[in-house]
């Protein structure tokens, strides 16, 4: 047997490690124990702390609590499913919400029975401060994540007869809920070349294509980071993006190049331009001095004296208003809602691989679409 076949037993370097993961570790005080080089004296170990978890469990999770739906449904197709990391931001999302304090209980241990629609929306209100009119109140983005999460995993209970049979009638987390109301700043493509040819006065021109990444390819501050390398671009041809936000681990593929135009020349030039050193590391944004990934930190350290520099910080300027404006600066060009979210992969794009050709037609003729507009306005 195998130690990755063991749940909670992991390996780090020559070393085996007994970690708890996830939701685990609410119920044990010491999470992470060396288990030494042996790998059959490690599985051993290994076993018997996981049976002596199991008994903890057991004795803890409450029969029809919000942790006995969520341990239930993990059995299912509905779990197994769903990426890694979809697993990870459903786990801690739900554990987010669920030490919240409820009726002297953490919420993650009140029982469905013992809730109905109107207890859901006070718990809301209550813990957001929350005013509708105005769209303000605390932390509304992460409660609001945190809200869906418990109204998906009822949404999958209400499937089951099971739940059905011991009194769960409907979905207690099915209300309107918004994000947060702050105003999002968009950025322009006047502001994106200003800060891009400010990038590269000072040297910095991996964070200067970091920028145009986000506003032309729509890609997230997290992903070009950690995600883009060079090897997935292939010159006036096309890129594989990542996109997390859609929980796979495909690369989504863009098109560069199409009916003799190339789709985004901002991007192309300007990595044409690059000192060729730049394009031997792995990363395509690098540091300037060691050509080693950026730390986010670090980039985002970088990133906020540049916009501070250019005074773009003092009407609301971020990184990420750069991704929403490029959106915007699609729509403004013509683009069909289609066509848009060909281009933003805001739908998850694997369940349209018989529709692939379409897709990349749809992506095409958006690019050319703000290509001619653009030559228009030049003239």
């Amino acid at each position: 047997m195998s130690f990755r076949q063991i749940p909670n037993l992991y390996k780090i370097k020559n070393r085996y490690y007994w970690k708890a993961s996830g939701w685990l570790r609410l119920h044990i005080k010491k999470t992470s124990y060396p288990l030494g080089k042996n790998e059959k004296s490690a599985i051993e170990q290994a076993l018997k702390k996981n049976q002596i978890l199991d008994n903890q469990i057991n004795n803890k999770i409450e029969f029809g609590s919000h942790e006995y739906m969520l341990e239930y449904c993990k059995e299912l197709i509905w779990w197994k499913k769903k990426s890694a990391n979809r697993k990870k931001v459903f786990t801690n999302w739900f554990n987010y919400l669920g030490k919240k304090i409820f009726k002297d209980l953490p919420f993650s241990q009140i029982k469905f029975n013992e809730i109905d629609n109107q207890d859901v929306e006070k718990f809301y209100i209550d813990l957001t401060n929350i005013n509708y009119e105005t769209q303000t109140g605390n932390n509304l983005t992460s409660y609001k994540e945190a809200f869906d999460i418990y109204k998906e995993l009822y949404d999958q209970c209400l499937n089951i007869k099971f739940f059905k049979e011991n009194g769960l009638m409907s979905n207690p987390f099915k209300f309107d809920r918004i994000r947060s109301g702050k105003e999002k700043i968009y950025a322009t493509e006047g502001q994106l070349m200003l800060v891009v040819e400010h990038c590269k006065l000072i040297g910095e021109y991996t964070i200067g294509l970091a920028f145009l990444i986000t506003f032309y390819w729509q890609v997230r501050e997290k992903d070009i980071l950690e995600k883009m390398f060079w090897y997935n671009y292939n010159p006036n041809k096309f890129v594989d993006l990542p996109f997390t936000k859609n929980h796979k681990k495909v690369l989504q593929r863009k098109i560069l190049f199409a009916n003799n135009t190339i789709l985004f020349p901002e991007i192309e030039n300007y990595i044409n331009d690059l000192p060729t050193n730049y394009k031997l590391s792995k990363n395509m944004i690098t540091q300037k001095r060691y050509r080693r990934a950026y730390p986010y930190k670090t980039f985002n350290n970088k990133v906020r004296e540049i916009l501070d520099t250019l005074e773009l910080s003092k009407v609301g300027i971020t990184f990420e208003s750069f991704r929403h404006g490029g959106i915007t600066d699609l729509a403004n060009s013509g683009l069909t809602e289609s066509e848009i979210k060909a281009n933003t992969k805001h739908k998850n794009t694997q369940s349209l691989k018989p529709y692939i050709h379409q897709t990349h037609t749809q992506e095409i003729s958006g690019q050319i679409k703000r290509l001619n507009k653009k030559q228009l306005e030049n003239k």
